[in-house]
C-alpha cells in the first residue's frame, strides 16, 4: 500500500479498510474489515529520495485469509501499468483517487475521484526533480493519492499517432505529494505563501525503486527471522472490525 512518506512519518498507528471476498456478490453486496494496528516500522519501506513510502500489507491479509478462508478482494497495479517516459504526451487527461479533506464514501468504501490534466510534461523531470505538475484539485488529505491517465485515446510514439481504445486507456502516471505553494518574498523574508491551485506529483517510475526496496526488505526479514508476519494481540492494539453494508 503506497502513500506519501510525510503522511506517516510521525504516525503511531495505521487504519485501513479492505473488502472481504465473500458472498455471492462482494462488489454490490460488500462486507468489509477495518484493520487498526500499531505502525510496525519493519513493515514500512521508505523511498530513499522521493516522498513515497510503502506499507507491507500481506501479513495482515494472510491473517484475514486464515480467519475467513479467502484472501481479501484487492486490486493492484504492476510494472506494466507504468508508462515509459517516451510514451507520455505533454498534455494528458488524468484522474486522481483519494480522500480529500478526509472525505470518502465510507458506506461503499470508495475513494473520491477528481479529474484534471497534466500541467507539466509527465515524461520530463519538472525543475530537475522526479516530479511533474497536475492541474487538479489537490486539497489537504490528498497526499499519497494515485494519479492515472484516463481517456479514450493514447499517443503512440512509434507511429506518431493517437490511438483510439474501446475501453478507457488507464496508466499509473504518478503519486500526489502535495499542492504547489509559492512564497511571496522580499529580500530574504517570506511575506506570504500562496497556493498555485496545482498539484506536485512524484512520477510513477519512482515506484519501481520502492518495489525493489520492499522486495529486499522481505528477503532480509525472511533470512533473519522467517516469514514476514505481525503479532495478533488485541492488547497490542491489533484489531479487526467487521463492517457489513446494508446495501
Amino acid at each position: 500500500m503506497v502513500t506519501a512518506k510525510h503522511s506517516i512519518e510521525n504516525a503511531s498507528h495505521v487504519s485501513f479498510t479492505v473488502r472481504r471476498w465473500i458472498g455471492d456478490d462482494p462488489i454490490r453486496s460488500p462486507s468489509f474489515v477495518r484493520i487498526r494496528t500499531p505502525m510496525y516500522r519493519e513493515l514500512v519501506v521508505e523511498h530513499d529520495e522521493e516522498d513515497l513510502a510503502a506499507i507491507l500489507t500481506a501479513p495482515y491479509f494472510k491473517k484475514l485469509q486464515l480467519r475467513d478462508g479467502r484472501y481479501p478482494l484487492t486490486f493492484s497495479f504492476g510494472q506494466e501499468h507504468i508508462p515509459n517516459d517516451i510514451d507520455c504526451d505533454a498534455i494528458m487527461q488524468v484522474v486522481m483517487a483519494g480522500a480529500p479533506i478526509g472525505q470518502y464514501d465510507e458506506f461503499n468504501n470508495h475513494a473520491i475521484v477528481r479529474q484534471g490534466i497534466t500541467a507539466s510534461h509527465p515524461g520530463f523531470r519538472y525543475q530537475g526533480k522526479n516530479q511533474f505538475l497536475v492541474d487538479i484539485a489537490a486539497h489537504e488529505g490528498s497526499s499519497g493519492s494515485p494519479i492515472f491517465s484516463w481517456g479514450p485515446y493514447s499517443f503512440n510514439r512509434s507511429s506518431g499517432e493517437y490511438e483510439l481504445h474501446l475501453q478507457p486507456h488507464c496508466k499509473l502516471v504518478g503519486i500526489l505529494s502535495s499542492g504547489l505553494e509559492i512564497d511571496q518574498t522580499e529580500g530574504q523574508a517570506v511575506l506570504s505563501r500562496q497556493h498555485a491551485h496545482l498539484g506536485v506529483a512524484v512520477r510513477a517510475n519512482a515506484l519501481l525503486a520502492l518495489a525493489k526496496a520492499a522486495e529486499q526488505r522481505i528477503v532480509s526479514v525472511r533470512s533473519e527471522s522467517g516469514p514476514l508476519t505481525v503479532p495478533f494481540d488485541n492488547a497490542d492494539g491489533w484489531t479487526i472490525d467487521d463492517i457489513v453494508s446494508s446495501a
